[in-house]
């Protein structure tokens, strides 16, 4: 038998327990301790020590959600706020007008949940803070409708706060959803979204007759990435290594325009990259970028070009003169052994017609055209539907 390593368990542990690590599990747990631990001194500012801890057994529910799925619908900050605030009105108000406790009890719970359904703030354990301030006993009670106030809303806020901090700190995290930046723009390969993706979710979901805990962009992201992997299996494993052009066109930072210019019309291309001395990719320089420089002036386009590229004599310029003044910079560039199926969003986002590919240590080692994707593409459709 194998021995027990405890670093191979914590090393495995995503396998063995879901697609969390279990280090973010861990870190959830010790975030609700400490959240919880605040929350039980919050609350004794305003109610006795031994009424404190049936107080905050809701906020504990909120610990759960708020440090384990902090992305989850339910965890957001209106349905924390809203759910538990509204839920407390809601328990207060029958505690007031319902003399039977039993009734009052039943009663606030399924008006609490009802009302935060209608109310897009639906929070399970606002169910909790409804109950207690019926059940929750005469010094609950006593509070009348400063029970929502205080502990109540302060106990949230001291929740959330924490879990803004924590979950915006803890790798792979954020909180809250709608203040999260989309990564693609610094991950230049990520799947891009499929067209009317959105719009057939909502679809689907207004077909579904039920409380889906999982935002939309979550949702999206997930069926963005089934369809890559649908793709990836009909295509095959090509990568980009296998249809790259290893003839191309580079420039370095301190390159003349008037030979970049020159290279480009004798070698009939359309981009030239601006590498530096290990070959890493800098920017890339298009004839588009010649032209909007010229955009306007005198003469003809060939003068106004001639004009353009030709270096200033003298120490000052009124003009860009080398290469690394008119490139684009952060251009996006593909691993050799990156799949086809990763290039179709980057020349769609980029409105690009070349993308450098780049070997592991950031050289570069080739060029993939839109004209090679579409051959490859063209290939692969005959293999699976070849001429009759």
């Amino acid at each position: 038998m194998r021995p027990f390593s405890l670093t191979n368990f914590w090393q495995n542990s995503s396998a063995k327990l879901g697609n969390v690590p279990l280090i973010d599990k861990v870190l959830s747990g010790v975030a609700a301790l400490l959240a919880i631990a605040l929350v039980m001194w919050v609350s004794q500012q305003f109610i006795d020590v031994t009424t404190a801890p049936l107080l905050v057994a809701p906020m504990g529910a909120t610990a759960a959600l708020l440090f384990a799925v902090p992305q989850g619908s339910l965890s957001q900050p209106w349905a924390v706020i809203g759910g538990h605030v509204i839920s407390a009105f809601i328990g207060v108000t029958c505690a007031n007008v319902i003399p039977d406790l039993l009734v009052a009890a039943a009663v606030s719970v399924g008006l609490a949940i009802a009302v935060m359904y209608m109310l897009e703030c639906l929070h399970p354990p606002g169910g909790a803070s409804a109950l207690i301030a019926v059940i929750g006993g005469e010094q609950i009670q006593q509070l009348g409708y400063t029970f929502i106030l205080t502990p109540i809303l302060l106990n949230v806020l001291v929740m959330l706060a924490w879990a803004l901090l924590i979950n915006n700190v803890l790798p792979r995290r954020h909180y809250p959803n709608f203040l999260h930046r989309s990564e693609a723009k610094k991950n230049t390969c990520q799947q891009k979204e499929a067209p009317n993706i959105r719009n057939r979710l909502r679809a689907a979901l207004s077909e579904v007759d039920t409380y889906i805990d999982t935002s939309e962009d979550d949702l999206a992201r997930v069926f963005n990435l089934m369809l890559t992997g649908e793709r990836r299996d009909r295509m095959g494993d090509v990568t980009c290594q296998e249809i790259m052009s290893t003839k191309f066109l580079t420039a370095d930072y301190d390159s003349d325009l008037e030979s970049v210019w020159l290279n480009m019309v004798d070698g009939h291309a359309r981009t030239v990259t601006v590498v530096d001395s290990k070959q890493r990719v800098l920017g890339a320089i298009t004839i588009g970028d010649f032209f909007r420089q010229i955009a306007s002036g005198e003469g003809s386009v060939i003068e106004r070009v001639k004009a353009f590229v030709k270096k200033t004599d003298g120490l000052t310029s009124d003009k860009v003169e080398y290469a690394g003044h008119l490139m684009t910079k952060n251009i996006a560039t593909v691993q050799v052994d990156q799949h086809l199926v990763d290039l179709f969003p980057l020349f769609d986002l980029h409105g690009v017609v070349h993308i450098p590919v780049v070997d592991p240590r950031g050289k570069m080692v080739g060029l993939v055209t839109i004209k090679k994707l579409l051959a490859a593409l063209h290939s692969d459709l005959m293999q699976i539907h070849p001429a009759t």
